[in-house]
């Protein structure tokens, strides 16, 4: 539950400073980040659903609905991790024309990784019937990582940027 109400606290407040400076580009462009972050990892759970059949057979549609939802705080917190430098960046008081296409071109960029991960995701699904997350995460700790701590630690700068950005709105 503290992944919801941090990521939406994270973007009511960048929603709220763009609204307030009149800034309704950036409220959009921020909207529309938010609903791809949130959306696009919704509708490759279906693309999974519709691929795989067989491996949901035994799942109701109330399970699924479930499952649907109970992957929301995930993206949510998928979306501070990946979104989360972006919409710093695209809410930055610059105005340079120069400055909001570098900062356009790099939400892309993100946005195109992020969808070539999920869609990654998908087709790794198809050989091994799992989510490449779990491979990855026994990976990390056979080298002797500790993943959350370098959860934590990759966080931390993009938490602290984001509360930095809204302490600079709000000084008076």
């Amino acid at each position: 539950m503290f992944v919801i109400g941090y990521s939406v606290c994270f973007l009511v407040a960048w929603g709220w400073i763009a609204y307030k400076r009149k800034d309704l580009v950036r409220l959009k462009q921020t909207f529309f980040l938010f609903l791809y972050f949130l959306l696009f990892p919704q509708l490759m759970r279906l693309l999974l659903l519709v691929c795989y059949p067989a491996q949901f057979s035994s799942l109701t549609g109330p399970l699924i609905l479930q499952g649907m939802w109970k992957g929301v705080p995930y993206d949510l917190s998928m979306m501070i991790l990946w979104g989360g430098m972006s919409l710093f960046l695209l809410n930055l008081p610059i105005r340079s024309v120069i400055y909001r296409c570098i900062a356009i071109a790099f939400s892309i960029l993100v946005g195109l990784v992020y969808g070539v991960v999920l869609v990654a995701d998908v087709v790794y699904f198809k050989y091994v019937f799992r989510h490449v997350g779990a491979d990855i995460f026994k990976a990390l700790s056979a080298l002797g990582h500790n993943i959350s701590k370098d959860a934590i630690e990759l966080n931390m700068p993009i938490k602290a940027l984001g509360e930095t950005e809204v302490g600079i709105y709000l000084k008076p």
